[in-house]
């Protein structure tokens, strides 16, 4: 069995595990607890532990503590090694005519949740708020708190999710028993709610200021880049090549950008949460800077956008350590796109010419 690694920053600790080279389980360690995150289908298992290395490296030893401590969400099998009910996420490497390298003049742009920020705590929580604030129902200062099947399947929707305001639709689709397999599917309920969509939209953004403002330092803890990236980004040769487009509001995206120390600038962030898509925004900064459609790279990991985005004629990737299903990877690598690992994401950007 392989050991993973933890990351230190601001936020805590972050980190990933794998076994016999398929990334099972990650977690996120902050000032308020942790949690575990089964990789092979993004479900959230959320457990009390009774010890954690905090030394950068954690075994299967610590794995094993794991096993043995309270869980208090579904104990699936890539949490004991076997094989899962959905078919299992194995490492495939990078085709050779398709590898990640950015060269000399090279424009690098980077979706933000679910490529560079872990942020399905905070999401999650802020939701779970923003639906009980709506409902009349008991808050929660913490996924803990929160039922642990419910916690489970709102952590597999989040993987169709493409803006925030769509995590208030998770709630709302749990309460009413529906588990919907596919985007298609999801995207359909989204579209048949009768209710207003901007009661649901301020809902959300109010509870995600309310937690802003109320504690400012849990919430950050609660938004943690993957293991690894912050270092790699910080030791990038040519930050003023570096984008970010994302769907998240600008301000709490900058927030975010500082807080984390990376180096990218106020004018290189773009946000998709103005009625323009992530095309749009591609072919105005390809027409803006002048930049040939080869020397733009561009990585999600919302498998529709790259598809949709592949058609500017930009390289685009798919981020399969981010939030998605192993059908959403094999629907991108049909098309005959590449989908990355966390490690060949990082060693691209500590290669860059």
């Amino acid at each position: 069995m392989d050991s993973g690694r933890i990351s230190k920053s601001k936020s805590g600790y972050s980190g990933h595990f794998s076994r016999e080279g398929r990334r099972s389980l990650s977690l996120q360690c902050y000032s308020g607890g942790f949690f575990i995150v089964n990789r092979v289908e993004n479900r959230i298992i959320s457990s009390e532990c009774r010890s954690l290395s905090r030394s950068g490296v954690f075994s299967a030893e610590t794995a094993e503590e794991w096993r043995g401590s309270k869980v208090t969400g579904r104990r699936t099998a890539a949490m004991t090694g076997g094989a899962s009910d959905r078919s299992e996420m194995s490492e495939r490497p990078c085709r050779s005519e398709m590898c990640f390298r950015i060269e000399e003049g090279d424009v690098l742009a980077l979706d933000f949740d679910g490529v560079l920020l872990d942020s399905i705590h905070e999401c999650l929580l802020t939701a779970y708020n923003a639906h009980q604030s709506i409902q009349g129902g008991r808050r929660i200062s913490g996924l803990g708190d929160m039922d642990p099947e419910l916690l489970g399947d709102a952590g597999y929707l989040r993987n169709y999710i493409r803006h925030g305001v769509d995590y208030m639709h998770i709630f709302r689709i749990l309460k009413g028993r529906s588990r919907p397999a596919s985007q298609a599917a999801f995207d359909e309920i989204l579209q048949q709610y009768s209710g207003d969509p901007a009661e649901l939209m301020e809902a959300f953004y109010r509870e995600r200021r309310h937690f802003f403002g109320r504690d400012m330092q849990g919430w950050f803890d609660a938004n943690p880049l993957f293991p690894g990236v912050g270092e790699a980004l910080k030791a990038f040769p040519r930050p003023e090549s570096l984008k970010v487009i994302s769907t998240k509001r600008r301000d709490f995206l900058l927030a975010l950008i500082r807080h984390h120390g990376l180096p990218i600038s106020e004018e290189s962030v773009y946000t998709a949460d103005g009625g323009i898509s992530k095309e749009e925004i591609i072919e105005s900064i390809l027409k803006k800077e002048a930049c040939a459609a080869s020397a733009f790279h561009f990585i999600d990991d919302q498998a529709d956008t790259v598809l949709r985005c592949a058609a500017t004629g930009v390289k685009v990737y798919h981020a399969r350590w981010g939030y998605c299903t192993e059908e959403q990877i094999l629907t991108v690598e049909r098309a005959g796109l590449p989908s990355l690992d966390l490690d060949t994401f990082i060693q691209g950007l500590q290669t860059a010419g």
